[in-house]
């Protein structure tokens, strides 16, 4: 899912590179132990300037080996109580056996109506977007919906528009991340850049615990319910 205003905010070779321009090796669970969450719902609210102004909702449903993964982004910005933006996105994200085998979904950035849809077939993974055109995707790359930590090690999909994206980040370490009832929660902390420029925390259950992008030098913080 993109980080969802704006094109540089994105609501993703063959490896994830460090800022400093070595090849990644992230010390983190095999992709496969998808890190699906026991009450199967991650839900965040988001602050600008304090004030709530959305919410970025995942369902997972999960049958046999196959995984659903449910997306809601709904955000709207008011200036003295006048809606001057909006924002909706609603993504499907699917997997089987541990594999991810697709993506599609649909966007409505202030009015501007964007879509892509990521299939795995013979050929490999098969991107349609509205900004990226037709093209088929390196193997082992992830859609940006960010609760897989698993994305850091390759090539990303933008889950709004089908762009692929290379991201390098640094792995920032243990620190702690505040959730939506004060609390601070023990997390590690990544600094994406490149075309995803945001920071991404992830607990110790490997759970995606936080968020924050800027957005016309504004944080927008992601607070976990």
């Amino acid at each position: 899912t993109p980080t969802p205003i704006g094109r540089s905010t994105a609501i993703a070779g063959a490896a994830s590179l460090s800022l400093t321009g070595v090849a990644a090796q992230p010390a983190f669970a095999d992709p496969r132990a998808l890190p699906v969450p026991s009450g199967e719902l991650i839900t965040f609210q988001m602050r600008r300037k304090g004030d709530v102004i959305g919410s970025h909702v995942l369902s997972f449903a999960q049958q046999s080996n196959h995984l659903v993964v449910s997306v809601a982004i709904d955000i709207v910005v008011r200036l003295l109580s006048i809606p001057v933006y909006r924002y909706s996105h609603r993504a499907t994200e699917r997997w089987e056996s541990g594999r991810f085998m697709g993506i599609e979904s649909r966007t409505d950035r202030d009015g501007t109506a964007l879509t892509m849809r990521a299939a795995r077939g013979p050929e490999g993974m098969v991107v349609d977007g509205s900004s990226s055109g037709h093209y088929v995707a390196p193997e082992g790359v992830l859609p940006s919906t960010y609760w897989n930590r698993a994305l850091l090690t390759g090539r990303i999909i933008n889950s709004e528009d089908g762009d692929l994206m290379k991201v390098p980040y640094t792995d920032l370490g243990q620190d702690k991340v505040a959730v939506a009832n004060g609390q601070m929660v023990a997390a590690t902390h990544y600094r994406l850049a490149g075309e995803l420029p945001l920071d991404l925390w992830y607990d110790a259950d490997n759970q995606w615990a936080g968020l924050v992008f800027s957005k016309g030098g504004t944080p927008i913080i992601y607070e976990k319910l």
